[in-house]
Order: C-alpha cells, then structure tokens, then sequence
C-alpha cells in the first residue's frame, strides 16, 4: 500500500476519533482504543500525516489541532498509531497544551 494511502487512512480515523473523543461517544472510540465528558470543539487540522509510512509495527504520531471554547491557544489531542496486519490501531492518546 502506498504511504498516500496509508496517511489517508490515518487521517479518517484520526478524524472519527477525535470527534467521537469530544462528543463523549465512548462507545466508538472504545473502537479504536480498549469518557471525557462532552465538548464541541472545532479541529482545525490533523498535524504529522506526512510522516506515516508503511512499516508494521512502527508507532507514528499524529496530532489534531482544537481551540476549546474560551481558550486562547490551541490545544493538541495525539494519537500514537501503530500499523499492524490486521490494520492500523491507536496504542496511546492523551492531550497537551
């Protein structure tokens, strides 16, 4: 699979991730990762895509990029996916300022 297509991956589930996170929607990122409470944020963008490659069993680190409401700078939830061969899974997750 070309790294494209595996950063486009990636990207969709980082995407359904970090809304699901936000909304409180424990169920489906309990799909990703084995509740915050709830919080319409805005994702400005996904930041770390151009680093995913190919590899299995190698951890990649993508970030996505909020402005909570009544803050004044951003605010990163991160993702560490690893690409095994049943597919690509969240291994970690966590917030930093």
């Amino acid at each position: 699979m070309a790294g494209s297509e595996n950063r486009k991956i990636v990207y969709e589930i980082a995407k359904e991730f970090s809304e699901a996170y936000f909304q409180g929607d424990s169920e489906t990122y309990a799909e990703f990762r084995e509740s915050k409470g709830k919080e319409t944020v805005c994702i400005n963008w996904i930041k770390g895509l151009a680093d995913v490659g190919d590899e299995t069993g190698v951890t990649y680190t993508v970030q996505a990029e909020f402005l909570p409401a009544g803050e004044d700078s951003s605010f990163y939830l991160f993702m560490d996916f690893e690409k095994q061969e049943s597919g690509w899974r969240i291994r970690t997750y966590g917030l930093e300022k």
